[in-house]
């Protein structure tokens, strides 16, 4: 009923020689000859380059499986992708954010733009095609098929589409109506089709080894291109003449249209998956599972480069930019690559955390779109600014510290930072950004920084390269509150540039780390500017954590890898309510998933780690502060067969020591185990425990004792709850109550629970009762025996003490479903949660003590995460004789 987030990596681009390890979310190439303009990946000789830096855009649309797909709008404003996880998405491409959702009921495989880019249409696994309006997404018309679509595409006239299933047949129809016209037959599962750019012929490939050249619209088969084993696709050259295909038979053939006629064949050592032509015609580009794309000649097939990614992992497509100067290689090694034609000189180099399965460049090849099976589609943005060595030297006093603040006063602008609008041209004459070999002055630096605090007051084409040089001075450890300033510019104007700032400088975030931003510090900036910074900042961050969102957290080990956030502290502390808890949520999964992952907390129950990371957090990147008297700390055990561990955690030093800092940013410290032996005739009558500790200025005392006994003894044997003795009057009644941490997803998981009931026969009131009081209601659903079982929906919240925490106010809508003669025989209470009134914390303890009120049993549903622990405790809270045998379940 819910997803758990894991996961880190920056969305990120390397300009470098192939290497497979990304620390950086931006490594520049140091290169030689030509390189990127500024404007996108043209070419511009500057031998005075010492790196090219990405000052574009990295954007990230989430899917929930694999993405096998992306296309442009021909206007290239728009991407749409297509997922495993059901559903097509169009998201802008300058913000990456989704616009509309096309659903379907199993995989979605292909979505493409119709040629004037108002349409989509969708190809999925649940037999259809939809066209849907791209502003708002509507399905206007659906195309039923007997058996799941593969692909589907527009005609270039977009009068047809071609819809491609996999018992072997492609079928042409009309727009919008989808009336078939024609049906192309092979006697195989058809991977692909497409038409000629002048709409007169369409090409099909299929697993029979053939691929299919027929007219349009009629279908007639007009050639037969041949091939050993199955095809997986063929493609128009732009002039309509030619035909690429690419075989699992290690090679893929030019042929003449209409003819056929193999004319040159491309030889690679395994199976090719994708062959493409250069947008005036005359190269082909073939991508192999020999983990190898080859560039060669038309029409000759003379192989002129090879360009290789990882040895034995395939790569699975190639596509050339507008301009035919690039091409762009999806492979299984987690990466694309964006590689210079004819040189062969890589650009670019995208990673994914997952094998790429498409790379795609926009008409004005100002991006490049990728897909993964890690679960997102990659929008990056193609521009460059040169940075040029030994320029810009900053200059300080010998007395920088007694001057520096007598000249920063001197050096504000009043007039300027107070500015409703930036003025380039008044910034200029304060300020010249085109410094000399001299270098920097203090009073200059100072001047730079103030600018740099404006919207649009820095540009990563002009400043960048003296910004990298104030980014090495004392003015860093002097001025943090400025600098982290200048980095939510930066934010603003380039994400890549700031993942790029953030690699290189590692020394900023050491300084950044224990930066706490005061709110009287005299920035250069109006309360216009700093809402704008905000705003952008605030979208920055959460399109950061869609990133880690889709990533395993096998990239987040401390809260050190949280420092991405560090120099976003000002503004992060400026986020609604329902913004911050989002993104702390999506921290603190991560991270306690990364500590319950590891050796050293291995078995200390989740939500437990939860607590204290979330303390972390906060204090770190949100600044909140905590007195001594919300100081902390707890005791835990984690259980083994003959033994319990304790543990301790707090929020300042256990016992004044330090040294018990964890790298998940709380304090911790282990004690001896406590031995449980157990004896021949039975167990061990009772163990004690006793230990005292501070935490900070507080001290704590903890005293216990344990009654080892033979779970065998607490329960029945019976194999399934006795279902009559759970009935109350003779009606079945269920209670499913779902847990304040499913946040903005209870209400959706509700109405995935009532759709099941309704489809179960169940009949819901169409008002609701309103609870006041929803623990009290509950209590005594329970302790009454009116609710036969009890589904709790909910993460693991708390610790190991608590069942979970639920709403105080809330509404319950009643289904009931009845026999034949109308008489209700079963009942169920789904709780809408009310965001207003509060919530309440239910330990075990108090659970218990509800179910042995009752005198009938009760089955209990327990459906969160760590449920093997969480069951347990509640388990032995109830000890109830009457509890029938449980299976414990980890999910």
């Amino acid at each position: 009923m819910f997803s758990n987030f894991y996961g880190l990596l920056l969305a990120v681009v390397m300009l470098a020689p192939v290497s497979k390890i990304w620390a950086d979310d931006l490594m520049p190439k140091h290169g030689q000859g030509e390189a990127p303009s500024p404007d996108g990946p043209a070419t511009a000789r500057d031998e005075s380059c010492e790196e090219m830096l990405p000052i574009g855009n990295t954007r990230v649309v989430l899917h929930g499986d694999s993405v096998q797909s992306a296309a442009f709008s021909p206007d290239g404003k728009y991407i749409v992708t297509a997922s495993w996880d059901h559903t097509a998405k169009i998201a802008e491409v300058s913000s990456g954010k989704v616009i509309a959702t096309i659903p379907h009921s199993a995989q979605v495989n292909s979505a493409a733009f119709s040629p004037d880019g108002k349409y989509v249409i969708t190809a999925s696994s649940d037999r259809t095609a939809k066209i849907a309006a791209v502003s708002s997404g509507k399905v206007i018309a659906t195309i039923a098929r007997f058996y799941p679509l593969s692909e589907a595409a527009f005609s270039p006239d977009g009068k047809y589409i071609i819809t491609v299933s996999s018992e072997g047949t492609a079928q042409i129809a009309e727009v919008p109506g989808g009336k078939v016209i024609a049906t192309i037959l092979h006697s195989d599962l058809i991977y692909s089709a497409a038409f000629s750019p002048d709409g007169k012929y369409v090409v099909t490939a299929s697993v029979d080894h053939t691929a299919k050249i027929s007219e349009a619209p009629s279908g007639r088969v007009v050639a037969t291109i041949l091939h050993s084993e199955r095809v997986y696709g063929a493609v128009f050259s732009p002039d309509g003449k030619y035909i690429a295909t690419a075989s699992s038979d290690h090679r893929a053939k030019i042929a003449e249209v209409p003819s056929g006629e193999v004319i040159a064949t491309i030889r690679h050592s395994d199976r090719i998956s994708s062959a493409v032509f250069s947008p005036d015609g005359k190269y082909i580009a073939t991508a192999s599972w020999d983990g190898i794309a080859k560039i060669a000649e038309v029409p000759s097939g003379k192989v002129i480069k090879t360009i290789c990614h990882s040895p034995h992992l395939m790569v699975n497509s190639v596509a050339f930019s507008p301009d035919g100067k690039y091409i762009a290689t999806a492979s299984s090694d987690h990466s694309a690559m964006i590689t210079e034609v004819p040189s062969g000189r890589v650009i670019a180099v995208i990673p994914h955390s997952s094998s790429v399965a498409t790379a795609v460049f926009s008409s004005d090849g100002k991006y490049v779109a990728t897909t993964s099976d890690d679960s997102t589609a990659k929008i990056v943005g193609q521009k460059y600014s040169c940075r040029r060595s030994g320029i810009y030297d900053v200059n300080l006093a010998s007395d920088f510290s007694l001057k520096a603040n007598s000249v920063k006063l001197a050096a504000y602008p009043e007039v300027l930072c107070q500015g409703l609008n930036l003025s380039k041209a008044k910034w200029d004459e304060f300020v010249d950004p085109s410094l000399s070999k001299n270098g920097i002055s203090l009073e200059t630096a100072y001047k730079l920084l103030y600018r740099f605090q404006k919207p649009d007051g820095f540009d990563p084409v002009e400043h960048t390269n003296v910004l990298l040089s104030l980014l090495q001075s004392p003015l860093v450890e002097k001025e943090p509150g400025m600098i982290a300033g200048v980095l939510e510019n930066v934010l603003m104007s380039s994400n890549q540039l700031y993942n790029y700032i953030l690699n290189k400088y590692p020394k900023l975030l050491t300084t950044l780390s224990t930066f706490k931003p005061d709110p009287k510090e005299k920035l250069c900036r109006n309360d216009e500017d700093k809402k704008r910074i905000s705003g952008v900042v605030q979208n920055e961050s959460m399109q950061h954590m869609v990133e880690l969102t889709s990533q395993g957290s096998i990239y987040l080990r401390s809260l050190n890898d949280m420092s991405w956030f560090y120099p976003l502290k000002r503004a992060l502390s400026t986020m609604n309510k329902n913004q911050k808890d989002e993104v702390i949520h999506s921290m603190t999964t991560y991270l306690r998933d990364a500590a319950a992952d590891g050796s050293e907390f291995h078995g200390v129950f989740g939500s437990k780690l939860y607590y204290f990371v979330e303390e972390a957090i906060e204090k770190s990147l949100f600044q909140t502060t905590t007195d001594k008297d919300k100081e902390f700390s707890d005791i835990t055990f984690v259980r083994g067969s003959t033994y319990l561990s304790p543990y301790i955690f707090g929020t300042a030093p256990i016992d004044g020591d330090p040294s018990t800092l964890s790298q998940y940013g709380f304090y911790a410290k282990r004690l001896t185990f406590v031995p449980i032996d157990t004896l021949r005739d039975g167990f061990q009558k009772e163990i004690s425990f006793h230990t005292s500790w501070s935490a900070g200025a507080d001290k704590y005392d903890s005293k216990f004792s344990i009654k080892p006994s033979d779970a065998r003894e607490l329960v029945t044997k019976s194999a399934s709850p006795p279902y009559e003795e759970l009935k109350k009057d003779g009606v079945l009644e269920g209670l499913v109550v779902p847990g304040t941490n499913l946040f903005k997803d209870s209400k959706s998981t509700m109405e995935e629970f009532k759709s099941y009931y309704e489809d179960s026969g169940f009949h819901f009131n169409e008002d609701p009762e309103n609870i006041e009081d929803l623990p009290k209601y509950v209590s005594e659903r329970i302790k009454s025996g009116q609710s036969g079982y009890f589904l709790k929906e909910a993460h693991s919240d708390g610790d190991e003490k608590n069942i979970f925490r639920m709403d105080l106010k809330a509404k319950i809508f009643v289904g009931e479903k009845k026999d034949a003669q109308g008489k209700t025989i079963e009942r169920v209470l789904l709780v809408y949660p009310s965001a207003e009134g509060g919530t309440k914390q239910i330990s075990n303890a108090e659970f218990g003590s509800w179910v042995r009120a009752r005198k009938n049993p009760v089955v209990f549903f327990n459906t969160s995460c760590w449920s093997t622990t969480k069951a347990s405790d509640t388990f032995f809270a109830c000890l109830l004789y009457l509890m029938v045998r449980v299976t414990f379940h980890r999910y």
